[in-house]
């Protein structure tokens, strides 16, 4: 967050992190939650009438997700359609 700066947003954090890695608006909740299945990724979040947020998410293995918040250093677990409502875009490997 000190080299991005905040609010980040998926592109910046794909150049930072360098080859590899890419940033892309997801089409749907569908694409969201199959590109979060891979692994880590940024994911960026939208909720009606909120601002994005970025947070960290990445498969537990279990059809679940540990969702890492480093804005208030909070961690939580959620379920797919979780991914599938509110990530809107990621940085991800690609």
């Amino acid at each position: 967050m000190d080299a991005l700066g905040e609010p980040s947003e998926q592109h910046a954090l794909a150049d930072a992190l360098g080859e590899g890695w890419a940033a892309d608006f997801f089409d749907s909740g569908s694409e969201a939650l199959e590109v979060a299945s891979r692994g880590p990724m940024g994911a960026v979040l939208q909720s009606p009438g909120s601002s994005r947020h970025m947070v960290v998410t990445s498969p537990r293995g279990d059809g679940t997700f540990q969702v890492l918040d480093p804005w208030d250093g909070t961690g939580y677990i959620v379920d797919a359609a979780w991914i599938e409502r509110y990530v809107a875009a990621g940085t991800f490997r690609e």
